[in-house]
């Protein structure tokens, strides 16, 4: 979809709409993987006429936040949401913006990343990484996602290489020679362990920075994303 006004959000959700109605081609291979978002998440945008006292009590207490800037962070945010949607009306005729494009907006703001520097700082989904939970309180994160090129600048290609061939040796049992087919790309993605993770440990993934001390907007902004407060 190529569409100069859309934000990179609008764009996400229309192509991953496209690929549940019209599964043909590249989106047929991804169309089950999309259907697994459902179920879970967080649901589409409201204004903030439609949350009930409670609701927005219940917001504040968790994001450590005064209750009128809850409402005007969730004002804002359904206006983008709006902005957004309309920018691709022309390709969603039949949309509910509640409960067709909405509910995937919000699935797409959940699940996206960062790509790094590599590709630009762009945001996308990557498969097995956007399942990953947020650690609960008392724990860190144990992995990390990277771009092939970005970890290559930082540590040489020859110790980034070698770390991937060995590992694939021992834990796959493929056996990788320099001149194999596993040649890594720069924009590839990598998840890279932290720490040693053992056998039935749960991964692990920071939903923000650690220890980045955030303003009562972004701790509002977490809490409408992801439902649940952020320990620092």
């Amino acid at each position: 979809m190529e569409h100069s006004d859309a934000s990179w959000q609008a764009k996400l959700t229309t192509y991953a709409k496209y690929c549940l109605e019209y599964p043909q081609n590249d989106c047929e291979k991804r169309k089950e993987w999309i259907q697994s978002w459902y179920g879970g998440g967080p649901g589409a945008p409201r204004p903030s006429r439609d949350y009930s006292t409670d609701e927005i009590g219940n917001i504040a207490r968790m994001a450590d936040a005064r209750e009128d800037s809850v409402r005007e962070a969730i004002t804002y945010r359904y206006d983008t949401f709006m902005k957004d949607f309309k920018s691709v009306m022309e390709f969603h005729e039949d949309a509910d913006e509640n409960e067709s494009f909405g509910d995937m907006y919000s699935i797409i703001l959940s699940r996206t990343a960062s790509l790094g520097p590599e590709w630009g700082n762009q945001r996308g989904i990557i498969p097995f990484h956007d399942m990953i939970n947020h650690p609960p309180v008392h724990h860190l994160p144990n992995i990390e996602l990277f771009c092939f090129g970005d970890l290559r600048k930082t540590i040489g290609y020859v110790p980034t290489f070698d770390t991937i061939r060995t590992l694939a040796e021992k834990e796959i049992g493929v056996s990788v020679g320099r001149d194999s087919y596993l040649e890594p790309k720069d924009e590839d993605i990598l998840l890279i362990a932290k720490r040693e993770i053992r056998q039935n440990d749960e991964i692990w993934l920071s939903y923000k920075k650690l220890n980045e001390e955030m303003d009562s907007r972004k701790r509002i902004w977490l809490v409408l994303q992801y439902g649940f407060p952020f320990h620092k």
